[in-house]
């Protein structure tokens, strides 16, 4: 497969619930579209925050992320194998970086699970530089 790590290969399921082997550019496509169907769908995604906080939708929106992640997984392994413009890589980094706090803020990603800890020590370093921050933040308030 073309996926990351090297040798992935993608799975998307069918209207029949049956697997389909796919490329890293066809999951990425339905994996982003079927994300903003549930975006739009206010009973995957509430609109307004108080609900979002208290529905148990929560999982869902967690199953969103965590997919919308892998694709950012991809993305980054194509842009380290293969010649992108800067400005690109620096959009890039920089959508990842805001994806990453807005899932840090509201426990949308699960730190512990294999597909996060295959960015290791880059999420870890995230993760610590997030919390002093959130800690400073706390102690002036």
């Amino acid at each position: 497969g073309e996926g990351f790590p090297t040798g992935t290969i993608y799975h998307i399921w069918s209207h029949e619930n049956e697997s389909i082997k796919v490329s890293a550019t066809e999951y990425i496509q339905f994996t982003l579209g079927w994300a903003q169907d549930h975006i739009l769908n206010e009973r995957s995604m509430p609109a307004v925050e108080s609900q979002f906080l208290n529905t148990y939708e929560r999982d869902v929106v967690k199953v969103i992320f965590l997919h919308v992640f892998r694709v950012f997984l991809i993305l980054f392994y194509f842009q380290s194998n293969y010649p992108v413009k800067k400005f690109v890589h620096e959009a890039l980094d920089s959508e990842f970086d805001r994806f990453i706090v807005f899932c840090m803020y509201w426990g949308l990603l699960d730190f512990e699970s294999e597909d996060v800890k295959l960015l290791g020590d880059y999420i870890d370093q995230f993760r610590q530089g997030y919390e002093q921050a959130r800690q400073l933040l706390l102690e002036k308030s």
